[in-house]
């Protein structure tokens, strides 16, 4: 899902059995993109904490009408055949930093900064084969699309400053990872150390080991 710019715009009318995707996770994905349910999670969130990254900005936005989604791998591979035009890149950065400042008065109205953690994720230039041999990409938009996450994640923090920062460098892909081999798809040793930090952020916060250890467990589930 595309943060803000699809969330922020008409939500379409589907049923998620229509949407055909072998995974029941990628279809709710799909789901959530075409019907908007952001805007309702946002206010009735229960959670301590939230955590924002833009690695899923690279993906194209369509318009049908009123209506902005995702132009994901899941969305083409799911047979819904909306009649959607894909927007410019000019346009989509127009809309974005539009809804972008809607996204972050819904966080202010929901969260305090120091319960906000900004994970600054990037592609990487390079990976390390099955052999565990470095390598770099070859014909990836790696730096242009560095440059526009950059880009939001500045946006976010001149516009809710006082949050947490996590950026992590000196890391690489992995071609054995489980979804593959791609520029966002790191080694391992990235996430352990994003967790470490994330551990670290709220044991400031909360001071609460049995509610760290929890959170941990469950990010470790994720990847």
């Amino acid at each position: 899902m595309t943060v803000p710019v699809s969330i922020y715009s008409k939500p379409i009318n589907i049923e998620i059995e229509k949407i055909e995707l072998p995974s029941k996770f990628q279809q709710r994905m799909v789901y959530f993109d075409l019907t908007k349910n952001f805007k309702q999670y946002i206010k009735q969130i229960k959670s301590d904490f939230l955590i924002i990254d833009f690695i899923d900005e690279r993906y194209n936005i369509l318009r049908m009408g009123d209506s902005y989604f995702t132009e994901s791998n899941e969305y083409k591979k799911s047979n819904l055949n909306l009649h959607a035009k894909r927007i410019s890149k000019e346009e989509k950065l127009q809309l974005w930093k539009q809804s972008a400042l809607k996204f972050i008065k819904n966080i202010k109205s929901t969260f305090k900064p120091e319960s906000v953690i900004l994970h600054k994720a990037f592609w990487q230039e390079k990976y390390y084969d099955k052999n565990r041999e470095l390598r770099y990409f070859e014909n990836y938009p790696i730096n242009e699309n560095n440059e526009i996450i950059k880009m939001y994640y500045d946006f976010i923090e001149e516009n809710l400053p006082n949050i947490n920062v996590i950026e992590l460098n000196g890391f690489a892909s992995d071609e054995k990872h489980q979804w593959g081999l791609s520029p966002f798809h790191y080694e391992e040793s990235y996430y352990k150390t994003f967790i470490e930090k994330l551990d670290f952020i709220i044991e400031k916060q909360i001071r609460t080991n049995n509610s760290t250890t929890i959170f941990s467990k469950w990010l470790k589930k994720i990847i």
